[in-house]
């Protein structure tokens, strides 16, 4: 094997390996074979890993597709066949680092959106109280850390709270504006049947 050939192998090997380590940095949807009980194969999606920080609602926004599917009903399909992707059963904490399965529409759409609605307000955890403002008494530096680690927590909370409330709005907005468009078109069609009978 000449000089030419072993450069040319190595950059190959590095090229893989620059693209295996860019794959790693962030979730991503793929698609694994999987056998069905028909004896076809049946194509599956995955998302993942989740990332530190990552919620719920920032999955939903990269899943979902199809715009006959409510966010509310995605977000429980998700839940429902990830149960072990959260931290003791809430939607609000999602694990960093697993893969989710997702749903196929069919199988989103089977999902009434009034349930959905109602079991994702049963599995939203509460945000955590806030503590009223102490004087710190000693200068130890443990206390201070315990402090500062505190604060973190509830930042961590209270952004995953609003990401979850911005979907929640968006979702409402949508309805309201398909409502409007219908009150519209109902409107139109009785002045149309009003013009004709006279």
């Amino acid at each position: 094997m000449n000089q030419f050939s072993i450069a040319i192998l190595l950059l190959v090997a590095t090229c893989n390996s620059i693209s295996l380590q860019a794959n790693d940095s962030a979730p991503i949807l793929t698609a694994a074979a999987e056998t069905a009980s028909g004896g076809r194969s049946a194509s599956a999606q995955k998302y993942g890993p989740t990332t530190q920080g990552e919620t719920l609602a920032h999955v939903v926004e990269q899943v979902l597709t199809d715009a006959s599917i409510s966010n509310e009903q995605m977000m429980w399909a998700l839940y429902t066949a990830n149960p072990k992707a959260f931290e003791k059963g809430k939607l609000n904490n999602l694990r960093t680092g697993v893969f989710l399965t997702v749903p196929t529409p069919e199988q989103v759409r089977r999902i009434d959106a009034k349930i959905a609605h109602r079991e994702i307000e049963s599995r939203v955890a509460p945000p955590k109280p806030k503590s009223k403002p102490s004087t710190i008494k000693s200068s130890k530096t443990g206390d201070i850390d315990a402090q500062i680690e505190e604060a973190k927590h509830e930042r961590e909370d209270a952004a995953k709270e609003q990401v979850f409330l911005k979907a929640r709005l968006k979702e409402m907005e949508d309805k309201i504006q398909t409502l409007l468009r219908e009150n519209a078109e109902r409107d139109a069609k009785l002045r149309a049947q009003s013009t004709q009978q006279k």
